[in-house]
């Protein structure tokens, strides 16, 4: 039963992964231009970014996501409270 349960709940953070990436494609439910800023910025000098190529490849080692979508996304939270 242990292991449905770690299956169901990584299909379903590999799905929310899925279907950010699809908003951020098609600008769906962006934040506002100031707030994305703030984030971008607070991400910048966060402990937990792993440096990709560019800041387009950045990604958060706390929770596996892209920098760009995650920080653009109205609904989207920093896994350690920091925005």
């Amino acid at each position: 039963m242990l292991i449905i349960q770690k299956i169901v709940g990584l299909s379903k953070y590999y799905l929310h992964g899925f279907i950010s990436l699809i908003k951020y494609s098609l600008r769906i439910g962006y934040a506002d231009k100031k707030v994305i800023r703030i984030r971008r910025k607070i991400c910048k000098k966060c402990p937990m970014i792993m440096l990709g190529l560019d800041f387009s490849t950045d990604s958060c080692s706390e929770c596996g996501c892209y920098i760009l979508p995650k920080t653009a996304l109205r609904n989207e939270t920093c896994p350690i409270d920091k925005w």
